[in-house]
Protein backbone atom coordinates (compact mmCIF):
# COMPACT_ATOMS: atom_id res chain seq x y z
CA UNK A 1 0.00 0.00 0.00
CA UNK A 2 1.12 3.46 -0.41
CA UNK A 3 1.83 5.95 2.39
CA UNK A 4 -0.10 8.72 0.22
CA UNK A 5 -3.49 9.82 2.21
CA UNK A 6 -6.67 11.17 0.99
CA UNK A 7 -6.33 15.16 1.13
CA UNK A 8 -8.41 16.50 3.97
CA UNK A 9 -12.58 17.71 3.36
CA UNK A 10 -11.51 20.81 3.77
CA UNK A 11 -8.11 21.88 2.15
CA UNK A 12 -7.86 24.36 -0.78
CA UNK A 13 -7.28 21.42 -3.12
CA UNK A 14 -10.83 20.23 -2.85
CA UNK A 15 -12.67 23.53 -2.42
CA UNK A 16 -15.19 24.26 -4.89
CA UNK A 17 -15.15 27.16 -7.76
CA UNK A 18 -17.45 29.19 -4.96
CA UNK A 19 -15.51 29.05 -2.75
CA UNK A 20 -12.15 29.75 -4.22
CA UNK A 21 -13.01 33.31 -4.69
CA UNK A 22 -15.66 33.22 -8.35
CA UNK A 23 -18.43 35.04 -7.78
CA UNK A 24 -21.20 33.17 -9.64
CA UNK A 25 -23.94 35.60 -9.36
CA UNK A 26 -21.90 38.19 -11.31
CA UNK A 27 -21.06 35.96 -13.91
CA UNK A 28 -24.56 35.34 -14.20
CA UNK A 29 -26.05 38.36 -13.87
CA UNK A 30 -22.91 39.83 -16.58
CA UNK A 31 -24.02 37.21 -19.35
CA UNK A 32 -27.26 38.08 -19.02
CA UNK A 33 -26.60 41.72 -19.24
CA UNK A 34 -24.44 41.29 -22.61
CA UNK A 35 -27.55 39.03 -23.73
CA UNK A 36 -29.64 42.47 -23.50
CA UNK A 37 -26.74 44.20 -24.89
CA UNK A 38 -26.46 42.31 -28.09
CA UNK A 39 -30.64 41.91 -28.08
CA UNK A 40 -30.56 45.98 -28.36
CA UNK A 41 -28.12 46.18 -30.85
CA UNK A 42 -30.08 43.75 -33.19
CA UNK A 43 -33.84 45.26 -32.00
CA UNK A 44 -32.58 48.66 -33.61
CA UNK A 45 -30.69 47.92 -36.20
CA UNK A 46 -32.65 46.02 -37.39
CA UNK A 47 -35.85 47.72 -36.98
CA UNK A 48 -33.82 50.74 -38.75
CA UNK A 49 -32.40 48.84 -41.40
CA UNK A 50 -29.76 51.12 -42.14
CA UNK A 51 -27.00 48.78 -41.23
CA UNK A 52 -28.90 45.89 -42.91
CA UNK A 53 -29.06 47.52 -45.81
CA UNK A 54 -25.67 48.82 -46.18
CA UNK A 55 -24.20 44.96 -45.48
CA UNK A 56 -26.97 43.06 -47.80
CA UNK A 57 -26.45 46.45 -50.76
CA UNK A 58 -30.03 47.01 -50.97
CA UNK A 59 -32.44 50.13 -50.28
CA UNK A 60 -34.16 49.21 -46.60
CA UNK A 61 -37.51 47.25 -46.83
CA UNK A 62 -40.54 50.07 -46.42
CA UNK A 63 -42.46 48.25 -43.68
CA UNK A 64 -40.37 45.72 -41.55
CA UNK A 65 -43.26 43.54 -39.61
CA UNK A 66 -43.22 44.27 -35.83
CA UNK A 67 -42.97 41.45 -33.06
CA UNK A 68 -42.71 41.41 -29.39
CA UNK A 69 -39.33 41.88 -28.98
CA UNK A 70 -39.49 45.24 -30.58
CA UNK A 71 -42.90 46.41 -29.04
CA UNK A 72 -41.06 45.75 -25.91
CA UNK A 73 -37.99 47.83 -26.67
CA UNK A 74 -40.06 50.49 -28.36
CA UNK A 75 -42.44 50.69 -25.22
CA UNK A 76 -40.38 51.22 -22.40
CA UNK A 77 -38.68 53.45 -24.80
CA UNK A 78 -41.34 55.77 -25.54
CA UNK A 79 -43.34 55.00 -22.34
CA UNK A 80 -40.60 55.90 -19.73
CA UNK A 81 -37.50 56.86 -21.73
CA UNK A 82 -35.72 53.47 -20.80
CA UNK A 83 -33.74 52.14 -23.48
CA UNK A 84 -32.68 48.98 -21.98
CA UNK A 85 -29.55 48.28 -24.00
CA UNK A 86 -28.05 51.60 -22.23
CA UNK A 87 -29.41 50.16 -18.87
CA UNK A 88 -27.67 46.67 -19.88
CA UNK A 89 -24.45 48.34 -20.57
CA UNK A 90 -24.58 49.90 -17.19
CA UNK A 91 -25.27 46.82 -14.94
CA UNK A 92 -22.64 45.24 -16.66
CA UNK A 93 -19.94 47.29 -15.59
CA UNK A 94 -21.09 48.31 -12.13
CA UNK A 95 -20.88 44.12 -11.44
CA UNK A 96 -17.58 43.88 -13.38
CA UNK A 97 -16.56 46.50 -10.99
CA UNK A 98 -18.08 45.11 -7.75
CA UNK A 99 -15.53 41.80 -9.20
CA UNK A 100 -12.75 43.67 -9.39
CA UNK A 101 -11.74 43.40 -5.78
CA UNK A 102 -11.86 39.60 -5.85
CA UNK A 103 -9.04 39.47 -8.67
CA UNK A 104 -7.12 41.95 -6.79
CA UNK A 105 -7.23 39.05 -3.82
CA UNK A 106 -5.92 36.47 -5.85
CA UNK A 107 -3.34 38.81 -7.52
CA UNK A 108 -0.71 41.49 -7.01
CA UNK A 109 -1.72 44.68 -8.29
CA UNK A 110 1.27 44.44 -11.02
CA UNK A 111 -0.18 41.07 -12.05
CA UNK A 112 -3.55 42.47 -12.11
CA UNK A 113 -2.19 44.86 -14.20
CA UNK A 114 -0.55 43.28 -16.51
CA UNK A 115 -3.08 40.97 -16.85
CA UNK A 116 -5.95 42.87 -17.76
CA UNK A 117 -3.18 44.81 -20.73
CA UNK A 118 -3.03 41.91 -21.83
CA UNK A 119 -6.62 40.37 -22.36
CA UNK A 120 -7.78 43.96 -23.72
CA UNK A 121 -4.91 45.72 -25.92
CA UNK A 122 -3.95 43.27 -28.19
CA UNK A 123 -7.66 42.88 -29.51
CA UNK A 124 -8.12 46.32 -29.32
CA UNK A 125 -4.34 47.02 -31.58
CA UNK A 126 -5.74 44.56 -34.26
CA UNK A 127 -9.30 46.04 -34.63
CA UNK A 128 -7.95 49.02 -34.87
CA UNK A 129 -5.78 47.90 -37.43
CA UNK A 130 -8.59 46.10 -39.16
CA UNK A 131 -10.55 49.40 -38.45
CA UNK A 132 -7.22 51.26 -40.68
CA UNK A 133 -7.26 49.29 -43.46
CA UNK A 134 -10.77 49.18 -44.32
CA UNK A 135 -11.12 53.04 -44.07
CA UNK A 136 -10.70 53.47 -47.39
CA UNK A 137 -12.47 50.97 -49.43
CA UNK A 138 -15.41 51.69 -46.53
CA UNK A 139 -16.96 54.62 -48.47
CA UNK A 140 -17.47 52.42 -51.86
CA UNK A 141 -18.28 49.29 -50.01
CA UNK A 142 -21.37 51.67 -48.18
CA UNK A 143 -23.00 52.42 -51.61
CA UNK A 144 -25.01 49.61 -52.91
CA UNK A 145 -25.16 48.47 -56.39
CA UNK A 146 -28.04 49.73 -57.63
CA UNK A 147 -27.38 53.42 -56.48
CA UNK A 148 -24.08 53.35 -58.21
CA UNK A 149 -25.48 52.46 -61.56
CA UNK A 150 -27.86 55.44 -60.84
CA UNK A 151 -25.15 58.09 -59.91
CA UNK A 152 -23.38 56.59 -62.49
CA UNK A 153 -26.20 56.65 -64.98
CA UNK A 154 -27.51 60.14 -64.56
Amino acid sequence: MSSATAPAIDSPDTALPAQRGVVWFAHVIRGMAAVVIIWGHLVAEFQDQELVSRIAFTEPLPHVPSNFTIDVHHFLHDTWDINIGNSAVAVFFMVSGFVIPFSLERRTLGGFVIRRFLRFYPTLWRRSGCRCSSSGSRRAATRSPTTRARSAGA
